[in-house]
């Protein structure tokens, strides 16, 4: 039978969710402290964790969980329709982890929708923090207002404007977020159309918008800020390249990320400190994030060329 954790000291929300689910065809274990679930998982290992981030003993890594199977579409039941839970691809879940906010921080989310980081993001900063989700097509911000809605999470904003363009004070953002439009050649297992769709002048559109919002980011980016600069693409002209014009154009400082449990990794050229997931040894979407940071020689980030 399919097992599902509950880890929440709240004996309302806990109960109602094991009701649901147990009806639903689930089996549930309980655990009411980040230390208590800890314990419970080196006992047995269930399909799918619901937790409470608040919750002392708690990091954002451990809330996530991957679903190996499921008696039917868990994605359709109740504890999705009122937010408990949220499926998305596991490697998108890497960058809110790369930039791993504090709680209380304020975030930037520069290329929002559909939401499943911008969400993420406003679980790991609490109900103390804050998130701006930047979206600038009218369809897709129905879509990521309409996601971060049915999570509930209060402590998200949403906006939409060009994110070469947005209208904020310069270098006032600890965390930001940049998750650009790319060729998506990692999702080419589920879609292969990108691969032929995503070529030649088309390509150069997207590695020169990715440069522009590159530079304006980085030009919102605070004195010792963070930014998380992620796409789903294998191309290294929008990866590694792009790492290299942040560091050598804009000033900003590689910084090394440590891999993350339960993929694996390829290397290229360039990308020393930068992960690449390897979609197909690791089940999961070709992904590429790099964390850099600003340092205060680089506060004077050169404005964007007339």
């Amino acid at each position: 039978m399919y097992t599902i954790a509950i880890v929440d000291d709240d004996c309302y929300i806990g109960n109602m969710l094991e009701e649901v689910l147990t009806r639903a065809g689930y089996s549930v274990i309980r655990a009411y402290s980040g230390t208590e679930a800890l314990m419970l998982f080196e006992q047995t290992q269930p399909d799918l964790v619901l937790l409470d981030l608040m919750l002392p003993g708690i990091d954002g890594l451990s809330v996530c969980r991957r679903l190996r199977r499921e008696p039917r579409p868990l994605g359709g039941s109740l504890a999705a329709f009122f937010g408990h839970i949220y499926i998305q691809d596991r490697s998108s879940m890497l960058p809110p982890l790369a930039l791993a906010p504090r709680t209380g921080e304020a975030v930037l989310d520069v290329c929002a929708s559909p939401g499943s980081k911008s969400g993420f993001l406003a679980q790991l900063t609490g109900p103390t923090g804050f998130v701006l989700a930047n979206e600038p097509a009218p369809a897709r911000l129905g879509t990521l207002r309409a996601n971060l809605h049915q999570c509930n999470l209060l402590q998200a904003a949403t906006c939409s404007y060009g994110g070469e363009n947005l209208p904020l004070v310069p270098s006032s953002w600890s965390a930001i977020q940049l998750d650009p439009p790319c060729s998506g050649w990692g999702t080419a297992e589920k879609h292969p159309r990108v691969l032929k769709l995503w070529q030649g002048d088309k390509l150069n559109s997207l590695t020169g918008l990715q440069r522009r919002l590159l530079r304006h980011a980085a030009s919102l980016l605070a004195p010792g800020g963070r930014l998380v600069y992620s796409t789903c693409t294998t191309n290294e002209a929008e990866n590694e390249a792009q790492v290299c014009f942040a560091e050598e154009e804009l000033g900003l400082v590689r910084e090394m990320l440590p891999p993350f449990p339960g993929f694996a990794w390829e290397e290229r050229p360039g990308g020393a400190g930068t992960l690449r997931v390897d979609g197909e040894k690791s089940r999961a979407q070709g992904f590429y994030l790099a964390l850099l940071r600003k340092t205060a020689d680089s506060a004077g980030t050169a404005p964007m060329p007339p």
